[in-house]
């Protein structure tokens, strides 16, 4: 994913070329959102109520469903992206489906559309991979170097046996 950073006030001709593409498909790239935000009337109070909850009631374990309803051109897209970035800056992981690629009456179709999109901020391909990779590896390291108590008793008796058998000769 296309990092916009902007030094010195310019965008890197890469970044400005991968910025108009993008624009030119119809949407603003996810890492450039922002920038393309316009916070004026209920559009503000809707981008603070996300963010109060994205920083206290959800991030304390509550959770909370919305629906946003309007005509073609109102921005709905645009901004769906910007609570998507708005929660991979908060380190939440996110997935964006489309309900005419997954139409919600298909619910195995959703279902493989949220977990094949699910992204985090350091990663916007196999996300769900990686999360798992990453539990698994630290369930393994955990394992290896927790010892359970009969591992305990039967290494401490090993060693038991092996010092009685060398007192014997």
């Amino acid at each position: 994913m296309e990092e916009y950073t902007v030094t010195e006030g310019r965008l890197t001709p890469h970044q400005a070329q991968s910025l108009i593409n993008g624009l030119s498909r119809g949407s603003v790239p996810l890492d450039a959102v922002e920038w393309f935000n316009v916070e004026v009337g209920d559009r503000r109070r809707w981008i603070e109520d996300i963010q109060h909850d994205l920083e206290g009631f959800i991030r304390e374990g509550g959770s909370k469903v919305r629906f946003l309803k309007g005509f073609y051109g109102d921005g709905k897209t645009h901004f769906l992206s910007l609570v998507r970035k708005m929660a991979r800056d908060r380190n939440y992981l996110v997935s964006y489906v489309n309900a005419e690629e997954a139409p919600l009456h298909k619910f195995e179709k959703v279902y493989g559309q949220i977990v094949e999109r699910m992204e985090t901020a350091d990663c916007s391909e196999q996300a769900l991979r990686r999360l798992l990779d990453g539990w698994v590896e630290g369930r393994h390291r955990r394992l290896v170097t927790e010892e359970t108590e009969e591992e305990r008793i039967g290494r401490q008796l090993v060693a038991e046996i092996r010092e009685f058998s060398i007192n014997l000769r």
